[in-house]
């Protein structure tokens, strides 16, 4: 299956590297740490962290080795996707996150889209494998900003099957929220159940760099 990058989103280009190659200056200690990965306590599954990107480098600066670290202190094998859109014209969320899956399909099993600007404080936090159908890492009742029930960004964990079941995201939705509405009726549609947190106290202060 391809899901294709459509005439409506002609310049939104792919930035792959990874967590050990972002110039972050962690070199020796993420080598280290991804050498840790190979044991066998790490687990089967390799998530790709998929980050829509644009003129947020502060952001990523802070965000690349907070997570990077985070993940490897849970075993979770992992890489980072960046994704930056290059062009002038509204931000395209669903489009850069297509383009994550493809680029990681063959090195990673499932995904973790992720906005650069949230970054969980709690250590409950969690983001599993989602075996049994997407998790919302940041659900409604601990997203600052969202609260409806229906809403599922900010943070959301899929296998690549449901990616692919769905075809990915729309390409159409230029600037910012419609994008993640039309993505829950995608998984609402074809019965896929969607897993989150429970008992979480921290409430909007989960993520707090995304106030």
């Amino acid at each position: 299956m391809h899901i294709p990058i459509e005439n409506t989103c002609p310049n939104v280009c792919s930035d792959t590297d990874g967590a050990a190659e972002m110039n972050i200056k962690e070199t020796s200690r993420a080598t280290k740490l991804m050498d840790i990965e190979d044991e066998k306590s790490w687990g089967p599954h390799k998530m790709a962290v998929v980050v829509p990107f644009r003129d947020r480098i502060e952001a990523l600066v802070e965000f690349a080795p907070f997570m990077h670290n985070y993940l490897n202190k849970r075993k979770i094998r992992h890489a980072f996707y960046v994704i930056n859109q290059g062009d002038n014209f509204r931000f395209n969320r669903g489009a850069l996150i297509n383009i994550g899956y493809i680029e990681s399909r063959a090195e990673c099993d499932h995904i973790c889209m992720h906005d650069v600007d949230t970054i969980p404080v709690n250590p409950n936090i969690t983001y599993p494998y989602p075996e049994k159908g997407p998790f919302h890492v940041s659900s409604p009742d601990i997203h600052p900003r969202n609260h409806y029930k229906s809403f599922v960004g900010g943070i959301l964990i899929i296998r690549n099957e449901h990616f692919k079941e769905l075809n990915g995201f729309s390409n159409r939705y230029w600037g910012w929220g419609a994008e993640d509405d039309d993505f829950g009726i995608r998984m609402r549609t074809k019965r896929l159940t969607i897993y989150r947190h429970i008992g979480i106290k921290t409430g909007n202060l989960t993520f707090p760099t995304a106030t």
